[in-house]
C-alpha cells in the first residue's frame, strides 16, 4: 500500500508531517493540498450560510415584504421573488453545502465543482447587480468569495493533478 495514496491508515505511515518514508517536497505538497481543501470547504459553508435564510424568504414571501423590499419585484424579469428564491436556496445554499462537505473530504472531484459554483457565485452576484442597478457591499464580499473559491478550486486541480 502507498503512504502518498493512504497516510494513515494500516501501512500508510501515519501522520504527514513525520512520514520519514516520503520525500520533503511531497509531505509539504499534501498539507498545502489538505489546508486549501479546508480553506475551501470553509469558503462554500461560509455562502451556504447566507444564502439559506435569503432563499427562504424570498419563497415564503415572494413580494419581498419579509425581508423589506417590497418595490423590487419591478426592478427583474419575474413576477415574484420566488424563482430567484428557489434559485438562491439550491445553488447557493444546498449547492454550496454539498461542495463544503465534499472539500472537506477532499473528494476528487471537489475542484471541479468549487470551480463551477465560484463562477456560479460571481456571475449571480454581476447579473443581481446589473437587475437591481445598485451594489452593496456585500456584494463585492461575495463576489471576492466567488473568485476565491475559483481560484482555490484552479489551484488545487494543479496541485492534485500534476506529479
Amino acid at each position: 500500500m502507498s503512504n502518498y495514496c493512504h497516510p494513515g491508515r494500516a501501512g500508510g505511515g501515519g501522520s504527514l508531517a513525520n512520514n520519514q518514508d516520503l520525500p520533503r517536497l511531497i509531505q509539504v505538497k499534501m498539507l498545502m493540498k489538505t489546508r486549501w481543501f479546508t480553506v475551501e470547504g470553509v469558503l462554500h459553508l461560509l455562502v451556504a450560510i447566507g444564502a439559506y435564510p435569503g432563499g427562504l424568504a424570498m419563497m415564503i414571501s415572494p413580494d419581498g415584504s419579509l425581508m423589506g423590499v417590497e418595490g423590487i419585484v419591478d426592478k427583474i424579469p419575474f413576477d415574484s421573488l420566488l424563482v430567484p428564491g428557489v434559485v438562491l436556496f439550491t445553488v447557493n445554499g444546498v449547492g454550496q453545502t454539498v461542495a463544503g462537505i465534499l472539500s472537506l473530504r477532499k473528494h476528487r472531484l471537489s475542484p471541479y465543482i468549487s470551480a463551477v459554483l465560484g463562477l456560479g457565485l460571481m456571475l449571480w452576484i454581476i447579473v443581481e447587480s446589473l437587475m437591481l442597478k445598485h451594489v452593496v457591499f456585500l456584494s463585492f464580499v461575495y463576489f471576492g468569495i466567488g473568485a476565491l473559491q475559483t481560484s482555490i478550486a484552479a489551484y488545487l486541480y494543479f496541485l492534485t493533478t500534476r506529479p
